[in-house]
């Protein structure tokens, strides 16, 4: 018996190995699959209730994937989750709306309890509330359809919604996962539960202090303001303790508070850097070339844009931190070309002595010698042995014969080697000769 119960955990062993090697695999390949938002209207100057609704409108279409993932639940903490309410929430924050007018929450009832502490909890006549909702407790009293504002959030069992207007006797709404997409939909009125009023304007009753060299923000309820805001055409975002920021870069460095806590927007400097924002206060880009005013720029990592410096050996930022456009630098012995886009298209190897075409490479370089614009091929090349040739410019091949290694557009060089050039140019090709003097 001893022996059959041993033998029975043995052939265990494999299928559990199994198991376990298709767990690790499923793991690993496993991704996200959910969508990113659509694109954002540009809501600069809006008001923060029409922001609101631009904003959810420019959502519709977008579905949650097969596995009920959406970008609005992955940014509420958890992206297969029922997404109505996290849809207004997110909305609400693209469009710069602090947190104290429509608050981050995950159901309907969340609704409910914070616009019942802002006393803006409302029920609406004809309504299909019940006692057993809490909805009647909760509400400060009874709103006729009139009463209805473009932006006000309703509430129905288990779903959350944005108003729109009247379609007849229909309330007509802006839905997050309804049918599993953003939409627009008729309801009718026996199926909202509660109204939920955001005070848009509370910017207008702003109230500001200063603490020890801190400004500090809260609403006329006394609340501390948070999130974005605006305030005198002004924007300024405000932390969780209603703080300023001021005189740093905020929401992982795409915006930068200056000393007087604005948000910045256009070109400014920061810490004896450059950058440039978009009328929102985003940074342009991060690591990459972009287009702003006409010009080409390139931000690095942290955003700041080049300058004085050939970037990643595809573009030149100038003194002026413009990348450079259908013109040319010379940098070192060589001369760079550049498109009308800022792209480099070719690289010209300047010789020292303009007399003799000759070259002398070092066994240690890769040595770029020819490229299509001022063609000039040089008859002899001064090498030593071990040293490199490699293509520059996918119009021109190297053909190398006799004894020497070629890998991936590069020539090694050896006493033996001999090479021959392919130039097309105006659709034809033209061949040359280079003679190689190897020294050891």
């Amino acid at each position: 018996m001893k022996m059959q119960k041993f033998k029975s955990k043995y052939n265990l062993l494999p299928v559990l190995f199994f198991v376990s090697i298709m767990t690790i695999i499923f793991n690993k390949t496993t991704v996200k699959a959910y969508e990113p938002a659509k694109t954002l209207p540009d809501i600069n100057g809006m008001p923060y209730r029409e922001a609101f609704i631009a904003v959810a409108k420019s959502q519709i279409g977008y579905k949650e994937d097969k596995n009920g993932e959406t970008v609005y639940g992955a940014w509420a903490g958890d992206s297969k989750q029922a997404w109505c309410s996290e849809f207004v929430a997110w909305c609400a924050e693209q469009a710069g709306i602090p947190e104290t007018i429509i608050p981050k929450k995950r159901s309907a009832i969340g609704y409910r309890s914070f616009f019942k502490d802002k006393n803006s909890f409302y029920l609406l006549k004809n309504g299909g509330f019940t006692s057993s909702c809490g909805c009647q407790e909760a509400a400060m009293g009874i709103l006729s359809l009139d009463n209805l504002e473009k932006g006000d959030i309703l509430l129905m069992d288990n779903h959350t919604c944005i108003f729109l207007y009247m379609n007849g006797n229909k309330i007509h709404t802006l839905d997050g996962n309804s049918g599993d997409e953003v939409c627009e939909r008729d309801k009718d009125v026996s199926r909202i539960h509660g109204v939920c009023k955001p005070n848009f304007e509370q910017t207008d009753t702003l109230f500001i202090s200063e603490n020890n060299g801190t400004k500090y923000v809260t609403d006329r309820y006394g609340n501390p303001i948070h999130g974005f805001f605006s305030y005198h055409e002004n924007s300024y975002y405000a932390q969780e303790d209603g703080s300023l920021a001021c005189n740093e870069f905020i929401k992982n460095g795409w915006y930068y508070a200056s000393a007087d806590c604005c948000i910045q927007t256009g070109e400014f400097t920061a810490a004896g850097k450059k950058y440039i924002a978009n009328e929102t206060g985003r940074l342009y880009k991060k690591s990459g070339k972009f287009k702003y005013n006409g010009n080409y720029y390139y931000a690095t990592e942290d955003g700041s844009l080049a300058k004085n410096e050939l970037v990643s050996g595809s573009w030149y930022a100038t003194n002026d931190y413009t990348l450079l456009a259908k013109d040319s630098i010379i940098i070192e012995d060589k001369k760079y070309f550049f498109n009308k886009n800022a792209e480099l298209e070719s690289i010209y190897n300047i010789s020292k002595d303009k007399s003799i075409v000759k070259y002398n490479i070092d066994a240690d370089d890769e040595y770029n010698v020819f490229n299509l614009k001022n063609i000039k091929i040089p008859k002899k090349i001064l090498v030593k042995k071990g040293a490199v040739l490699k293509i520059c410019n996918a119009s021109i091949y190297l053909i190398a014969y006799n004894g020497c290694k070629y890998v991936k557009n590069k020539i090694k060089v050896n006493k033996n080697t001999k090479l021959k050039i392919l130039i097309k140019m105006n659709g034809k090709m033209k061949t040359y000769k280079v003679k190689l003097k190897v020294k050891k």
